[in-house]
């Protein structure tokens, strides 16, 4: 079975030559056949992408609820109120 990308390809080299070189979340790769790691390793990189791209784009931050913001404001309206300093501001 080929590697799916250059990343993949060049791990399972590194588990086949140096496992003690392979990174604790991928020891599992050290487990595996030496038959399995050298078909891997054996890919070409010719027109292989340097990542195989499984993840889906980031999600946005969330935007607070209208009720947070209010909440918010009204905390530090209320701390400025009884003479309390924001943070990163200095105090006169």
């Amino acid at each position: 079975m080929p590697a799916v990308s250059k990343k993949q390809r060049r791990l399972f080299g590194l588990a086949l030559h140096h496992p003690e070189k392979v990174r604790p979340e991928n020891k599992a790769v050290t487990k595996m056949s030496a038959s399995s790691l050298r078909d891997f390793a054996s890919t070409p990189e010719k027109n292989l992408p340097s990542a195989h791209s499984t993840f889906s784009a980031p999600k946005p931050p969330k935007q607070e609820s209208k009720v947070r913001m209010a909440m918010r404001q009204m905390m530090r309206k209320n701390h400025e109120a009884r003479g309390g300093s924001r943070p990163g501001r200095n105090r006169e």
